[in-house]
């Protein structure tokens, strides 16, 4: 730069002052905060610093799952539609299927099973029940449809239900671990 430059055209260095920064700090959290609300998912990123119950958790949870089905359907819709109008573009007909999730649910299938096993344990004189609680832990361990209905066929056809205790589950898993070695 020049010595014979006028004082009023030199270049100075401009600093914001600190207190604007952490206003705009302040901003920014306060959106995060917003948008973590609205969206239901405080309790997944578990951003609240209070504990929440199990009960607030839950509902936190249905909300959250409630509010993806909707995108997800709203998506299906979309895309089924995207695919209508390229298929008019190319002179032809869409038929295809577009599937998204129905639910989102988060669940703890250790704990759905702990609990079916206690519930067997109790030994309720009803093969009704027990009939129903044989499909349940069906359903948490059997994803496929086809072999779930071939299964809750089998559990119908049964007359006698069998029994379930905590020594044949400790058993299985030791028989697996030396089958392992």
């Amino acid at each position: 730069m020049p010595d014979e430059l006028e004082p009023n055209l030199k270049p100075y260095l401009l600093q914001p002052s600190g207190s604007s920064l952490q206003s705009i700090m302040d901003s920014i959290n306060n959106k995060v905060e917003s948008i973590n609300r609205i969206a239901h998912t405080g309790a997944i990123r578990t951003t609240k610093t209070g504990i929440s119950s199990g009960v607030a958790l839950q509902t936190e949870f249905e909300l959250l799952n409630a509010r993806l089905s909707e995108k997800a359907d709203n998506l299906q819709i979309a895309e089924e539609q995207l695919f209508n109008l390229y298929a008019m573009f190319q002179n032809t007909t869409f038929d295809g299927e577009i599937n998204y999730p129905d639910t989102f649910n988060i669940r703890d299938y250790a704990t759905d099973l702990m609990f079916y096993q206690q519930a067997k344990a109790i030994n309720v004189q009803s093969p009704t029940l027990m009939k129903e609680i044989d499909k349940e832990i069906a359903r948490a361990v059997v994803d496929d449809d086809e072999k779930l209905n071939d299964i809750f066929d089998e559990i119908d056809s049964n007359s006698e239900v069998g029994e379930f205790t905590q020594d044949e589950v400790v058993e299985e898993d030791q028989e697996v671990e030396e089958e392992q070695i």
